[in-house]
């Protein structure tokens, strides 16, 4: 079985990620899926488990774990990974360069409480901090037709910690 791994970008920075990944990995690595702001690779050999894109163009990187549409999909997902995730991560596939309003999270909100009440009880809490080595199950909503893309990442000091690297504060119009 191959390995694949994905990475999340800013608008515009696909072609310099998919440059940045193959002048990294050569050969190692050759694409295989790309939607706006989302690039997956193919590894043309099994990859050790502390393997890492460290790709800077990449917002959220990690290996993907398939499809799901459903929060039942996203269970049946986690069950079957030999390390299951601690943490829960729902972003957009595609985001504003100025971030999402509180309508666009209130929606992937609900998404996420779905997949709380369908996966085991494996995930923290979300009010505790995100710890160095924590395993964050990365859950990707695209278009509404789309299936979400799930994936994982292993946390570090390096990973932003809030899901998609995106932030929940709102920067006003007036702001400099």
């Amino acid at each position: 079985m191959f390995d694949f791994v994905f990475a999340t970008c800013r608008a515009g920075a696909e072609p310099a990620l998919k440059r940045e990944v193959a002048a990294r990995h050569g050969d190692l690595l050759t694409p295989a899926f790309m939607r706006p702001q989302l690039i997956t690779w193919k590894a043309r050999v099994p990859l050790d488990a502390a393997f890492e894109l460290g790709a800077v163009f990449g917002t959220v990187s990690g290996r993907s774990v398939g499809p799901a549409r459903s929060a039942g999909e996203v269970a049946a997902l986690v069950s079957g990974m030999s390390a299951p995730p601690t943490r829960l991560h729902v972003f957009p596939r595609v985001s504003p360069e100025d971030g999402l309003d509180a309508a666009a999270w209130a929606k992937l909100d609900v998404i996420r409480d779905e997949i709380l009440k369908a996966a085991p009880e494996s995930f923290m809490r979300e009010d505790m901090p995100i710890r160095d080595g924590e395993i964050v199950l990365d859950v990707i909503v695209g278009d509404n037709d789309e299936a979400w893309f799930v994936g994982c990442h292993r946390h570090s000091v390096t990973a932003h910690p809030d899901a998609g690297a995106l932030t929940r504060k709102v920067v006003t119009p007036k702001a400099p």
